[in-house]
């Protein structure tokens, strides 16, 4: 997850109140001098369709007392751990009148009223009417203050996040790239304000999945931050645990499990064991550990997590019911399916109650239960559960969606388990059509779907169909995934099923001869895919002397 930079210095969280949807809970955020962002929760699968966001924690204008405007035309406040100073604006002393004139002052007061007014349109969650309005309030500023005053950066400021919010991170990138040259101009390379944009500049590419160019820019905000503020400031931490963030989602899991223990050490240190803060970092670093299939650690760390959100946001905020939900899945990772599905159906009761039951985060976790319920022996509860989630996920995201295609490929799936070939089939290729579409013939959700087809295929003892279609898998599994991967070598072990039910038997034994030494090295010769490969491969043999 990418969240902007906190301000400088950091507002102190607050306990939540009770638990509400999530417009409510940004509104209120909000209106404590906060913009905190939409947190969309759910498992994360290949690092898409779910993310976190928060945006920029702190508002300086409104946290001023009076005519917040006016005070600032003539002073410039750079803030740092030691508090504030201000410094002179030769330029507004030189242009303002000692005593603003009563149009002047009506016109600051209608900039204020259209600041007030954008504020709340963001909050609502109208980001592009907040633009319009930031951009008017901009407009104003220019030609009162100048292009380079700090309020004018500011309402710029505010254009960008308004643009950020509505994921139009093209021109969100071009804006804070304008704000911070503005800033760099007037208050320095080093001011926290300057180095703020740098870093939502840095969330930017990171949630276009440029992670690359992410990657860089958090290491050059971080260095600036430790040089400026400290290593253990809250806003250096942030910047670090964003840096991991953007490691992990770019693949680099083992380099950011090291930068995530070391923030979640400091934040416990500086901000204490059960600050947001830190329960967001061992929320994280849970997540991390899971992908690198580190099982019992990551279900003891979100145990943690899931009880100190608890105790400070109560059950049911939405964070809390993120960490449960991610216990689930770990539970079911390690084929504890029994306590995974009393855990999946306290978060489904839960976010029904507090989200709604067409949230999608809601719909993720009626999906994975569906999952469990399936590898569970119990296919028929399974479809009845994935395809209330398909048709729901169908209705509000589209057909297209990649959550709606993945409900659609899993009920495909279940289908085949269940026997109902036809409707599995038909499911299943209307899933490959869509995600050659949105995603590209070797994707490897589409690769997956294509596997199942030819699996389908097989068991109705469609031989050659069967045939053409794992043979096209396997060679783009191989080129994408790797000779040696698990489902590359799956897929030519049915190959060679396939290929057995053909009466092809040198073909056959072919297959399961590469197939067999790949998995002898990979997983071992007692690995029960290793042994039932060697046993296909010897049952060929057999059938080919038999035949000769």
């Amino acid at each position: 997850m990418f969240i902007m930079s906190l301000g400088e210095p950091p507002i102190t969280q607050q306990k939540q109140s009770p638990p509400r949807a999530k417009k409510q809970i940004l509104k209120n955020l909000f209106n404590k001098g906060q913009i905190a962002g939409i947190r969309v929760l759910g498992r994360r699968r290949k690092q898409e369709g779910y993310y976190n966001r928060q945006m920029d924690n702190q508002q300086r204008l409104d946290s001023q007392n009076g005519d917040n405007l006016s005070e600032r035309i003539c002073s410039v406040k750079i803030k740092d751990d030691g508090g504030e100073e201000e410094h002179s604006n030769p330029a507004a002393d030189e242009d303002a009148p000692s005593k603003p004139s009563r149009t002047r002052s009506r016109s600051r007061s209608k900039l204020r009223a259209g600041y007030e007014e954008a504020n709340d349109l963001f909050d609502d969650g109208k980001y592009s009417q907040a633009y319009k309005k930031f951009a008017i309030v901009f407009d104003g500023r220019k030609s009162s203050l100048g292009p380079d005053h700090v309020d004018t950066l500011e309402a710029r400021n505010k254009m960008a996040l308004a643009l950020d919010a509505d994921e139009k991170y093209v021109e969100a990138f071009k804006m804070y790239s304008e704000v911070y040259l503005g800033r760099k101009k007037v208050l320095g390379e080093d001011d926290p304000d300057t180095i703020q944009t740098q870093h939502d500049m840095a969330a930017v590419r990171a949630n276009q999945q440029k992670y690359d160019l992410a990657v860089k820019l958090f290491e050059e905000v971080y260095a600036k931050r430790r040089a400026v503020l400290g290593k253990n400031h809250p806003n250096t931490l942030m910047t670090r645990h964003e840096l991991a963030s953007a490691l992990d989602d770019h693949g680099k899991r083992k380099e950011a499990g090291k930068i995530y223990k070391k923030v979640y050490k400091s934040r416990q240190e500086v901000l204490g064991e059960e600050a947001a803060e830190t329960l967001d970092t061992g929320h994280e670093l849970a997540s991390n550990l899971e992908d690198m299939d580190k099982h019992d650690e990551a279900l003891q760390l979100y145990e943690k997590v899931w009880q100190g959100r608890t105790r400070t946001l109560g059950e049911e905020d939405p964070n809390t019911l993120e960490t449960r939900h991610e216990m689930a899945g770990v539970l079911h990772s390690m084929e504890k399916y029994d306590e995974s599905l009393k855990v999946y159906e306290e978060v489904v009761a839960l976010r029904v109650k507090v989200l709604g039951e067409d949230d999608c985060d809601t719909l993720e976790s009626q999906h994975e239960m569906g999952m469990v319920l399936a590898e569970y022996g119990k296919p028929q509860e399974a479809l009845e559960i994935l395809e209330k989630v398909y048709q729901q996920r169908r209705e509000a995201s589209g057909a297209h969606n990649d959550e709606t295609l993945e409900t659609g490929h899993e009920l495909g799936c279940v289908m085949k388990t269940l026997g109902k070939f036809k409707e599995g089939l038909q499911m299943l290729k209307k899933i490959h059509s869509g995600r050659r579409q949105e995603l590209g013939d070797d994707d490897p959700d589409t690769l997956d779907t294509a596997f199942e087809i030819g699996d389908m295929h097989l068991l109705e003892k469609r031989y050659g169909e069967a045939v053409k279609i794992l043979q096209d898998v396997y060679k783009a599994r191989k080129r994408v995934l790797g000779k040696d991967d698990v489902e590359t070598l799956d897929c030519g072990h049915k190959l060679g099923m396939a290929l057995s039910g053909q009466g092809k038997s040198k073909d056959a034994t072919k297959i399961f001869t590469e197939v067999y030494e790949l998995r002898k090295s990979t997983l071992g010769e007692d690995n029960k895919d290793t042994l039932e490969t060697l046993a296909m491969m010897g049952g060929n043999k057999q059938a080919r002397k038999q035949s000769s």
